[in-house]
Protein backbone atom coordinates (compact mmCIF):
# COMPACT_ATOMS: atom_id res chain seq x y z
CA UNK A 1 0.00 0.00 0.00
CA UNK A 2 2.81 2.95 0.91
CA UNK A 3 4.41 1.60 -2.35
CA UNK A 4 1.81 2.66 -4.52
CA UNK A 5 1.85 6.15 -2.73
CA UNK A 6 5.63 6.23 -2.95
CA UNK A 7 5.73 5.27 -6.51
CA UNK A 8 3.20 8.43 -7.45
CA UNK A 9 5.78 11.00 -5.20
CA UNK A 10 2.57 11.57 -2.94
CA UNK A 11 3.96 13.41 0.28
CA UNK A 12 0.62 14.83 1.93
CA UNK A 13 -1.25 11.26 3.00
CA UNK A 14 -3.97 11.03 4.97
CA UNK A 15 -4.76 7.55 6.93
CA UNK A 16 -8.48 7.52 7.39
CA UNK A 17 -8.74 5.12 10.69
CA UNK A 18 -10.92 3.58 13.37
CA UNK A 19 -11.74 5.38 16.81
CA UNK A 20 -8.79 3.88 19.02
CA UNK A 21 -11.12 4.61 21.55
CA UNK A 22 -11.09 0.44 21.38
CA UNK A 23 -7.76 -1.32 20.97
CA UNK A 24 -7.74 -3.20 17.66
CA UNK A 25 -5.70 -4.92 15.21
CA UNK A 26 -5.99 -2.03 13.18
CA UNK A 27 -3.59 0.08 14.82
CA UNK A 28 -0.67 -1.52 14.48
CA UNK A 29 -1.34 -1.65 10.38
CA UNK A 30 -1.99 1.86 10.63
CA UNK A 31 1.50 2.82 12.77
CA UNK A 32 3.40 1.00 10.51
CA UNK A 33 1.93 2.35 7.06
CA UNK A 34 2.64 5.47 8.53
CA UNK A 35 6.38 4.93 9.66
CA UNK A 36 6.74 3.55 5.89
CA UNK A 37 5.33 6.66 4.35
CA UNK A 38 7.42 8.96 6.53
CA UNK A 39 10.66 6.66 6.11
CA UNK A 40 10.15 7.98 2.66
CA UNK A 41 9.55 11.52 3.35
CA UNK A 42 6.03 11.77 3.37
CA UNK A 43 3.84 13.73 6.05
CA UNK A 44 0.85 11.21 7.01
CA UNK A 45 -1.98 12.48 9.07
CA UNK A 46 -4.34 10.29 10.49
CA UNK A 47 -8.41 11.00 10.41
CA UNK A 48 -10.89 9.23 12.52
CA UNK A 49 -13.86 8.32 10.57
CA UNK A 50 -15.55 7.51 13.99
CA UNK A 51 -16.19 4.57 16.47
CA UNK A 52 -18.62 2.32 14.62
CA UNK A 53 -18.90 4.59 11.62
CA UNK A 54 -20.57 2.43 8.83
CA UNK A 55 -23.08 4.96 7.34
CA UNK A 56 -23.21 6.76 4.02
CA UNK A 57 -23.13 9.89 5.55
CA UNK A 58 -20.72 9.16 8.53
CA UNK A 59 -18.06 8.60 5.36
CA UNK A 60 -19.23 11.60 3.76
CA UNK A 61 -18.42 13.83 7.14
CA UNK A 62 -15.07 12.01 7.21
CA UNK A 63 -14.18 12.57 3.82
CA UNK A 64 -15.14 16.14 4.73
CA UNK A 65 -13.03 16.36 7.55
CA UNK A 66 -9.97 14.83 6.12
CA UNK A 67 -10.04 17.89 3.46
CA UNK A 68 -10.51 20.53 5.97
CA UNK A 69 -7.95 19.20 8.18
CA UNK A 70 -5.22 18.27 5.15
CA UNK A 71 -6.64 20.64 2.28
CA UNK A 72 -3.01 19.72 0.60
CA UNK A 73 -3.31 16.01 0.55
CA UNK A 74 -2.07 14.27 -2.65
CA UNK A 75 -3.17 10.84 -0.80
CA UNK A 76 -5.77 9.24 0.73
CA UNK A 77 -5.81 5.33 2.62
CA UNK A 78 -9.17 3.67 3.85
CA UNK A 79 -11.58 1.59 3.61
CA UNK A 80 -13.16 1.23 0.33
CA UNK A 81 -16.80 3.21 1.16
CA UNK A 82 -14.29 5.05 3.38
CA UNK A 83 -12.14 6.06 0.56
CA UNK A 84 -14.83 6.45 -1.97
CA UNK A 85 -17.25 8.77 0.45
CA UNK A 86 -13.04 11.37 -0.64
CA UNK A 87 -13.29 10.34 -4.00
CA UNK A 88 -17.05 12.04 -4.06
CA UNK A 89 -15.28 15.29 -2.45
CA UNK A 90 -11.90 15.23 -3.96
CA UNK A 91 -14.30 15.51 -7.57
CA UNK A 92 -16.84 18.33 -5.65
CA UNK A 93 -13.62 20.27 -4.64
CA UNK A 94 -12.86 20.10 -7.81
CA UNK A 95 -9.35 18.09 -7.43
CA UNK A 96 -8.57 15.00 -9.95
CA UNK A 97 -8.60 11.43 -9.18
CA UNK A 98 -5.84 10.41 -9.67
CA UNK A 99 -3.37 13.44 -10.89
CA UNK A 100 -4.44 15.53 -8.03
CA UNK A 101 -4.88 12.90 -5.61
CA UNK A 102 -4.07 8.92 -5.45
CA UNK A 103 -6.62 6.72 -3.46
CA UNK A 104 -5.79 3.58 -2.26
CA UNK A 105 -8.75 0.82 -0.57
CA UNK A 106 -7.56 -1.23 1.97
CA UNK A 107 -10.49 -3.68 1.60
CA UNK A 108 -10.67 -4.40 -2.20
CA UNK A 109 -13.96 -4.97 -2.46
CA UNK A 110 -15.81 -4.78 -5.14
CA UNK A 111 -16.99 -1.43 -4.44
CA UNK A 112 -13.33 -0.60 -5.89
CA UNK A 113 -14.61 -1.45 -9.69
CA UNK A 114 -17.97 0.53 -10.08
CA UNK A 115 -18.31 3.18 -11.33
CA UNK A 116 -16.48 5.43 -14.11
CA UNK A 117 -13.23 5.37 -12.27
CA UNK A 118 -11.62 2.54 -10.15
CA UNK A 119 -9.34 2.74 -7.12
CA UNK A 120 -6.34 1.07 -6.48
CA UNK A 121 -7.15 -2.37 -4.17
CA UNK A 122 -5.01 -3.70 -0.86
CA UNK A 123 -6.06 -6.89 -0.29
CA UNK A 124 -4.53 -7.86 2.96
CA UNK A 125 -6.35 -10.88 3.57
CA UNK A 126 -4.57 -12.68 0.65
CA UNK A 127 -1.54 -11.72 2.04
CA UNK A 128 -2.23 -13.67 5.07
CA UNK A 129 -2.20 -10.25 7.09
CA UNK A 130 -5.37 -9.87 8.90
CA UNK A 131 -6.18 -13.26 9.29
Amino acid sequence: MAQLLIARGRKHIAQLVSSYTVPNFELEKDETFARLMEASGAEVTDVSVGYNAFTEEQYALAAQRLFRRCPHVDGIVGTDLAVLACMAEAKRRGLRVPQDVSLVAIDGTYVTRIGDMTFSPWRPWRRGLWI
